[in-house]
């Protein structure tokens, strides 16, 4: 069919294209927008961070090289010498026995009526044999309660014990913890 023509001998214009809803062109246009967005934080990242950080790195490289040309090797090799020194002078300290820390042990852990007349001590076994007196039986039981309660004996044997006119000789080993022989901090 052909269209019709007035009297001018023209043909009516078309009514314009109409989508059915705006939804797609806007679409197109909100990913236009976030690509183009990501686009840019991505090549501000790779061509302007990434330049700074290069630049930083250089930066820092240089100045370790120049700190390093400044100190000699001689003073290197001390200076290493010195740290193995420290670090080995740390390591004894950390394995070394400390006296008074028995002397602690032993302070805190006696009952009253309990003296100590000789106390042999070896470090390696982590024994501690003691020869005391008590005033009577009872105190001496307390005193080996006392020490099965401390948390730095592991055992308690009582070798020996009788009484003499009004006292109670005994003979006691203990068995410790080797908290007992280092300093506190090193606990």
């Amino acid at each position: 069919m052909l269209p019709q023509t007035t009297n001018n001998n023209r043909v009516p214009p078309l009514p314009p294209e109409v989508l059915p809803s705006g939804a797609p062109k806007k679409f197109l246009i909100f990913s236009f927008v976030v690509f183009l967005g990501f686009f840019m934080i991505y090549a501000g990242l790779t061509f302007g961070y990434n330049a700074f950080l290069n630049k930083s790195i250089d930066s820092m490289q240089n100045e370790l090289d120049s700190l390093n040309a400044q100190i000699t090797p001689e003073e290197q090799d001390n200076l290493t010498a010195l740290y193995s020194q420290i670090y080995n002078i740390k390591d004894l300290l950390l394995k070394h026995v400390y006296g008074s820390t028995l002397f602690s042990f032993l302070e805190n852990n006696t009952q009253k009526q309990v003296v100590y007349n000789n106390v042999v001590v070896s470090v390696k076994d982590r024994k501690i044999v003691i020869e005391g007196t008590a005033a009577t039986y009872d105190d001496l039981v307390e005193q080996l309660t006392i020490y099965e309660a401390s948390p730095d004996v592991e055992r308690v044997l009582l070798e020996s014990s009788n009484a003499q006119e009004d006292i109670v000789k005994f003979k006691v080993t203990l068995t410790v913890t080797k908290k007992v022989f280092l300093s506190q901090t090193q606990t």
